[in-house]
C-alpha cells in the first residue's frame, strides 16, 4: 500500500534541492474557506493535524507516493505514538493506495505535469539567487580595506574574549563600505577610532560590530577627542597587521 497526499504539487518546492524543501502553506490554517464555510483542516483532531504535517514532510523523501507496510513502520518514520489516518482520509487530504505504484520511467515522463508552473519559476528564481549569493560572499577581498578594517576590530575583540563568536566578515564590510561611501569617513580615522573604542574601559564592550561602529562614530569621535590616546602606537598595529592578515572564520 501507499499513502497519496492530495494535491502535492502545492506543497512542492525546490524538489531538486537537498536537503528538499516543502511549502507548509498558511492558508490551511485558515477557519473559514472564501465562501465562509468551516475548512476542513481547521475542524480536524490536533492529531490528525500533527501528522497531515509530518507526512508532508516525509513525502518530500519519495519520488513515488509514501510507502505504507504498516502503521508500525509509519508511525517510526513519523515519530509519533498513534496513528489514525481515517481523518484525513475522510476530509479528503489522503488517499490510501492499495495498488502498485508507477514505476520511475513513468514517473519522470510525467513529471512535468505534476509541478505547477509556479515551481518551475521559484526553482529558476532560486538558480539566481544562489549564483547572487555567491557573489555577494566574495565581494570583498581579504585585502580590502573594507575587509581589512573589519577583521581589525575582530581581531581587537578576540583579544579581550578569545571565544567571541565569529561574525560574517563580509557583511562587517558592508558597514564599513557604507562608512566609507555614503558617510564620507576617511579609512586612516576609521582604523583610529576602532584603535581608541577598544581600549576605552566603556565603548570596548559597546562596540562589538562594525553596525554599532558606524551607528556611534560620531559620538566615538568626540569622545576620542576629549582625551590624549597614542596613535602612533595604534597606527603601527594596524598596518602590521595589514600586512600580515590570515583566513577568518565566517558563520
Amino acid at each position: 500500500m501507499h499513502i497519496n497526499i492530495k494535491n502535492w504539487s502545492k506543497f512542492q518546492h525546490y524538489k531538486d534541492r537537498r536537503p528538499t524543501w516543502i511549502k507548509l502553506l498558511i492558508e490551511i490554517i485558515d477557519q473559514f474557506d472564501s465562501d465562509g464555510e468551516p475548512k476542513k483542516f481547521h475542524a480536524l483532531p490536533d492529531s490528525a493535524k500533527l501528522t497531515f504535517i509530518l507526512l508532508v514532510c516525509l513525502r518530500a523523501n519519495y519520488n513515488k507516493h509514501i510507502p505504507f507496510p504498516d502503521d508500525k513502520w509509519l508511525k517510526e518514520r513519523l515519530g509519533i505514538g498513534n496513528l489514525n489516518l481515517q481523518p484525513l482520509i475522510d476530509a479528503g487530504f489522503i488517499c490510501i493506495d492499495t495498488d502498485l505504484v508507477q514505476d520511475d520511467t513513468d514517473l519522470i515522463q510525467n513529471r512535468p505535469k505534476l509541478l505547477s508552473p509556479e515551481t518551475e519559476t521559484e526553482r529558476e528564481t532560486y538558480k539566481e539567487e544562489r549564483e547572487t549569493y555567491k557573489e555577494e560572499r566574495e565581494k570583498y577581498s581579504p585585502n580590502s580595506d573594507e575587509f581589512v578594517l573589519s577583521d581589525f576590530l575582530l581581531k581587537q575583540i578576540l583579544s579581550r574574549k578569545p571565544d567571541f563568536k565569529k561574525p560574517n566578515l563580509q557583511k562587517w564590510s558592508e558597514e564599513v563600505d557604507k562608512m566609507i561611501r555614503l558617510d564620507k569617513r576617511n579609512i586612516d580615522r576609521i582604523r583610529e577610532v576602532i584603535a581608541w573604542c577598544q581600549q576605552d574601559d566603556f565603548w570596548m564592550n559597546n562596540i562589538l560590530s562594525t553596525a554599532k561602529l558606524r551607528k556611534q562614530f560620531d559620538k566615538l569621535e568626540l569622545r576620542m577627542a576629549g582625551k590624549n590616546g597614542n596613535s602612533t602606537k595604534n597606527r603601527r598595529d594596524y598596518d602590521n597587521q595589514k600586512s600580515n592578515i590570515g583566513t577568518t572564520i565566517e558563520v
